[in-house]
């Protein structure tokens, strides 16, 4: 049987208005408030996708080889939510009602509540899908003809709407929202795998603005919830950079360089989470916590990848900013999911 966490206390906030929706803004927590609660296993199961966070932090779904599951972090049972084998990307709608779910280059979105699944039609391949901050609609990033196209998605799949695409012969990848849902920004490469531009596409489009690309060999890229600054790991596998700067330009900073696989924004937009392979003589990989300015750093788990030997590793904070889960489990590799808890010194 997995270890069971118990639930987590919800983060101090603010509320703030952003164009007509009210908005949550956490108060930030730097690294040196915090320390490590716990560390455990929580599935046994070789989990394929992702692992997707409900909106209030409790529950965690994942896909497997036996379909798609529902972790309460609680005493409650495990439960199979729908038989859909070896998805690879998963996500949870801000209302709690709807999983996004990328499975051999289809969307299809999955009821919470009875797992009834409605597949979308798309011209293309589904590669991804990032739910907006609040309410039930998404963009998917989908290539089809030789470029990238993303369409606003709702959850009952009626609304498709082409809001951007790349020009030919490029793609776009890592999609990722500010908080107010107005922007998402995308990283665009051409066929060499260079990153040509960071650009931001606006959620009621069809504007949209481009940015310079803070390096050529990135890896990997997040912009911070509030927008404005992006976060990248440069380099390759074998060896990179964790580097953060302002969107449009300005002084990069380097946060950690080593074999860096894997990044991701805490909510606050005041710290990252990343994954360092061969943190140790016994080639275990490192997961860290950094605070964004380079203030301090965290070592959260010396952790050993249990599937492969060149593993693809994940990053996935909470939402309220107090667990972290990680593992292999990043759709181009799979493993068991972890979680690390967070408590206040």
């Amino acid at each position: 049987m997995a270890r069971r966490l118990r639930p987590l206390a919800l983060a101090t906030t603010m509320i703030v208005l952003a164009g007509c929706q009210v908005q949550r803004v956490m108060t930030p927590e730097p690294v040196r408030t915090l320390r490590i609660e716990r560390v455990a296993r929580l599935t046994d199961r070789v989990a394929t996708s992702n692992a997707a966070w409900s909106s209030d932090g409790t529950r965690i779904a994942y896909a497997a080889g036996e379909g798609i599951f529902i972790d309460a972090l609680q005493a409650e049972p495990e439960r199979k939510l729908a038989a859909m084998a070896n998805a690879t990307d998963l996500g949870w709608s801000a209302d709690g009602r709807t999983l996004s779910v990328v499975r051999a280059g289809t969307l299809a979105m999955v009821s919470v509540r009875d797992g009834a699944a409605r597949e979308v039609p798309l011209d293309g391949v589904a590669r991804e899908f990032r739910w907006l901050p609040v309410g039930d609609r998404g963009m998917a990033l989908v290539e089809t003809n030789g470029r990238t196209r993303l369409y606003v998605v709702s959850a009952d799949g009626g609304l498709r709407r082409l809001v951007y695409e790349t020009e030919p012969g490029f793609a776009a990848t890592d999609l990722t929202w500010e908080r107010t849902g107005l922007f998402a920004f995308v990283r665009v490469e051409d066929t060499s795998g260079r990153t040509t531009a960071l650009t931001r596409v606006r959620f009621a489009g069809p504007d949209r603005v481009t940015y310079s690309a803070p390096g050529a060999r990135i890896a990997q890229s997040a912009v911070d919830p509030a927008g404005q600054v992006v976060a990248s790991i440069q380099g390759d596998e074998h060896a990179a950079q964790l580097v953060v700067g302002r969107l449009g330009g300005g002084r990069l900073r380097t946060l950690a360089a080593g074999r860096i696989v894997a990044m991701g924004w805490a909510p606050q937009g005041d710290k990252l989470a990343f994954a360092e392979l061969g943190g140790d003589a016994e080639g275990r990989a490192t997961i860290w916590v950094v605070d964004a300015d380079g203030g301090s750093r965290l070592r959260v788990s010396l952790y050993q990848p249990e599937l492969g030997d060149h593993p693809a590793l994940q990053v996935a904070w909470s939402p309220t900013g107090r667990a972290l889960a990680f593992g292999t489990n990043t759709g181009r590799s799979a493993g068991p999911v972890w979680m690390a808890r967070f408590d206040r010194r």
